[in-house]
């Protein structure tokens, strides 16, 4: 991602998929523009998609679902030789760290519709636009 798009983009750890839509109200109360609540797909319990659902639609926010879950997503877009050199851990936050840091981006937008959805409306990006994939 460009860094003058990169910059402007947060990413806040709810903790849990209970505590996702207190985050959002609150990010949303305070000003925040194009949020995007991002669970695994094994979160979708009737009362969080329910409450993250009145909190998010009517600021035309995004509830996205990664499937399976988000470690497989993003691992499942960065390459191969990258995943393989990755040392193990059991801190999930680090896990996440590497592999959102270095996923392709254009992999993630065509692997999850309502992710390039988000995307495309909150920074302008698509997966055709994306500088990876022009180099592929």
């Amino acid at each position: 991602m460009a860094p003058e798009r990169s910059s402007s983009v947060r990413i806040w750890v709810a903790g849990g998929s209970l505590n996702v839509p207190s985050l959002v109200r609150n990010l949303i109360q305070t000003g925040h523009d194009h949020v995007a609540a991002i669970l695994d797909d094994d979160a979708r319990t009737k009362i969080v998609v329910e409450q993250l659902r009145q909190a998010l639609d009517p600021h035309g926010t995004h509830l996205i679902f990664a499937s399976p879950d988000m470690e497989d997503w993003l691992e499942s877009s960065c390459s191969n030789d990258y995943v393989l050199m990755v040392p193990p851990t059991s801190v999930w936050a680090k896990v996440m760290r590497r592999y959102s840091g270095h996923a392709i981006l254009w992999e993630i937008l065509d692997s999850n519709a309502e992710f390039a959805r988000w995307a495309e409306s909150a920074l302008g990006v698509t997966a055709d636009s994306s500088p990876e994939r022009k180099r592929v």
